[in-house]
């Protein structure tokens, strides 16, 4: 593990000595990891929340929240939607 100079960890290396390097935005979330293939997965955030993920072939899931940070529908790279339900405590109810 190797970190920067804020403790965040910038890469991971695994048993068969394979690193992934891992970027990372101001305030500290993950934007891309880089495997030992350099295949790179990229992270989008709204507002402090993850919202979207891009593979290394480009390919997007998407993830839609509410102002209170709760999913409401999530989206796959084939641009199929989930909906989600959240109950008065916040709990899924409904797919």
């Amino acid at each position: 593990m190797a970190y920067d100079t804020l403790g965040r960890l910038t890469s991971a290396t695994d048993p068969l000595t394979h690193q992934t390097a891992i970027g990372a935005n101001a305030p500290g979330q993950v934007t891309s990891m880089t495997d030992a293939l350099q295949h790179t997965s990229q992270f989008g955030y709204t507002g402090g929340d993850l919202t979207s993920v891009t593979d290394p072939l480009n390919a997007v899931q998407r993830r839609f929240l509410d102002r209170a940070g709760r999913l409401l529908a999530a989206t796959d790279p084939l641009g199929r939607q989930t909906r989600f339900v959240p109950d008065k405590l916040n709990r899924v109810t409904a797919p």
